[in-house]
């Protein structure tokens, strides 16, 4: 994950599903005000999916948003946006 403060990474389970956003209870942590405490969820497939929970604030895979409740299947390479991150 790159932003602003820099570049981490985030070791994902093979499956079920992990959260994305600000709130500490989240699996991935995004400490950015542009990203909503509950932001998106990683669906780990197999196919790996992103899906926005409906916080008002952009996800997007490329250039295309992700709507809620319309998760988008990510390839290899993809990259995620999600608020200004």
């Amino acid at each position: 994950m790159a932003g602003e403060g820099g570049f981490t990474t985030h070791q994902l389970p093979e499956s079920g599903e992990v959260t994305l956003g600000r709130d500490p209870a989240c699996g991935v942590v995004v400490d950015d005000g542009s990203v909503a405490p509950r932001h998106a969820v990683l669906s780990m497939g197999p196919p790996v999916r992103i899906d926005d929970l409906g916080s008002g604030l952009p996800t997007s895979v490329g250039e295309e948003r992700v709507e809620a409740g319309h998760p988008i299947e990510l390839a290899p390479g993809d990259i995620l946006h999600l608020g200004g991150v």
